[in-house]
């Protein structure tokens, strides 16, 4: 990471670069695969609720602003109908060699 890039770490956190925000996820358990870019870090935004849930594999582009969530409303659905709800489980997996775009909430 050049110079520039790492005052704007500093400076705006983890979302400041791709590099620096595909290293948060690696290091909060997402699995990443080789040659991801987030071309708007800032403007892209991944739940890291449950990081184990998602995988982004090789050859992604995300453009901004992207969403990504790892939970959605149907729990709520369901224990609303049924009571408590005790398990969890969704996995998301985005695919080797995608571009996902403005605006998109895949």
């Amino acid at each position: 990471m050049n110079l520039k890039n790492k005052i704007k770490v500093k400076i705006l956190g983890y979302k400041a670069t791709s590099e620096s925000y595909i290293t948060y996820l690696r290091k909060i358990g997402v699995q990443v695969g080789e040659d991801v870019v987030l071309y708007r870090p800032l403007n892209t935004t991944i739940d890291v609720q449950n990081p184990h849930l998602l995988e982004i594999g090789n050859h992604v582009m995300m453009t901004g602003p992207v969403t990504i969530l790892t939970h959605d409303y149907s729990w709520s659905v369901l224990k609303r109908k049924y009571g408590e709800i005790n398990f969890s489980f969704s996995f998301h997996q985005y695919h080797i060699r995608c571009t996902y775009g403005t605006r998109c909430c895949p």
